[in-house]
């Protein structure tokens, strides 16, 4: 019998034992010991469909902390990162996670493994981040955790870098970073109301063949942008150097031709597209990137500035295409919108109507069915999670 097949043999069995997987995990031990133990507990907490009871284990944190500390061996450190990677895809665990005071150390470790450019495990490092951050109540507490391991302009260097990791890593995953911590004021302000306007690291990603995860997760953080109505006249401003409504409009633009007084409204960047021209073919993207959209129609003043740069005519096109009932349903939305007149609409901001509640509970209801077929349409992983 091979002693690795002796070590799976001995932890199965003492594997619900604190003291022996407190011995097993220290820095000192034999790294094969640790590799089967984090291992035996992955599968342990699997089969329970508890991934929390991991967190049960007496300072388990604090052990996988200083293992990442003390230099542990590449298969260790993997093994660490996959663990906390499906134990903070469990909503309870990520609760109990982020009251241990070791969560912090631990997400030093990760955030700079994601920073650093020569981390062979960047992308599993993200993929923890990605899942502490998916709830909004959560985001806070990740920025700030981060304290002074990384911030988040050298989180955007690293995404928007070309072969920014020199071990191949792609880091698409960041992507799900910034769409979830936009889900904060503050982080919303970063990106578009800061001096150095960090949005302009995203919009190259919305149009990006390589990678779903990057485009899903840019229209996400510009969605998010959009609900602030102080951020409109940003978005929607025409300079040369700041255009960012052809970034919105490209992906739902296809080979069509216009007639001259409509080609002339729209953007530089959307006249005479190529016969080669494809639309987005993901619908959660172009779902997004349609309430972003809707979004800006609040005011009066950006009604007005999408109607004037031709948004309805490549909407118009866009409509004949598109087959998801749920997608096409947000897309009508925001074409009634652009083909009212002022005095139809009758108010300047549609935020301050007031509506009632019967018809609340009706949109979430509409809501939550929108959400189930888009799913059925398109098979798009909502969770970050790896087995090992």
């Amino acid at each position: 019998m091979s002693r690795s097949v002796e070590l799976e043999e001995i932890v199965y069995t003492f594997a619900k034992d604190p003291r022996l997987i407190t011995h097993a995990l220290q820095p000192n031990a034999q790294p094969d010991l640790q590799d089967v133990v984090l291992k035996t507990l992955a599968a342990d907490a699997d089969e329970k469909g508890n991934w929390s009871s991991i967190l049960e284990i007496p300072g388990i944190v604090k052990l996988c902390v200083d293992l990442i500390a003390s230099s542990a061996t590449d298969q260790v450190i993997k093994r660490i990162l996959q663990l906390f990677l499906n134990v903070s895809a469990d909503e309870k665990a990520v609760s109990k996670l982020y009251a241990d005071p070791e969560f912090k150390p631990l997400i030093h470790r990760i955030a700079r493994m994601v920073a650093d450019p020569d981390c062979k495990f960047a992308d599993l490092a993200v993929s923890v981040l990605v899942n502490a951050s998916r709830a909004e109540r959560d985001c806070s507490g990740l920025l700030t955790l981060f304290g002074d391991a990384v911030t988040l302009p050298q989180l955007l260097e690293a995404f928007s870098k070309p072969q920014y990791n020199r071990e191949g890593q792609s880091l698409h995953l960041l992507a799900h970073v910034f769409g979830n911590l936009t889900q904060l004021e503050a982080v919303q302000d970063f990106f578009v109301a800061s001096e150095k306007r960090w949005i302009f690291k995203l919009l190259p990603f919305l149009s990006f063949e390589d990678s779903l995860d990057r485009r899903l997760g840019c229209a996400a953080a510009l969605k998010n942008c959009c609900f602030k109505i102080k951020n409109h006249e940003f978005i929607l401003s025409e300079s040369e150097s700041e255009d960012i409504l052809p970034h919105i409009l490209l992906p739902l633009a296809g080979p069509e031709t216009f007639d001259d007084e409509e080609n002339d409204s729209l953007p530089l960047d959307l006249q005479f597209l190529p016969d080669s021209k494809v639309r987005e073919s993901n619908p959660v993207v172009r779902r997004l990137l349609l309430e972003a959209l809707l979004l800006l129609c609040v005011t009066k003043v950006a009604r007005e500035t999408l109607r004037r740069r031709g948004v309805y005519y490549i909407l118009r096109e866009y409509h004949k295409w598109e087959l998801v009932p749920v997608v096409k349903a947000k897309l009508e939305s925001v074409i009634h919108i652009l083909i009212r007149t002022e005095d139809e609409i009758g108010t300047d901001n549609l935020s301050h109507l007031e509506i009632p509640d019967h018809l609340v509970d009706a949109l979430d209801k509409e809501h939550e069915e929108e959400a189930k077929e888009l799913v059925e349409s398109e098979s798009v992983e909502s969770s970050t999670k790896n087995v090992p």
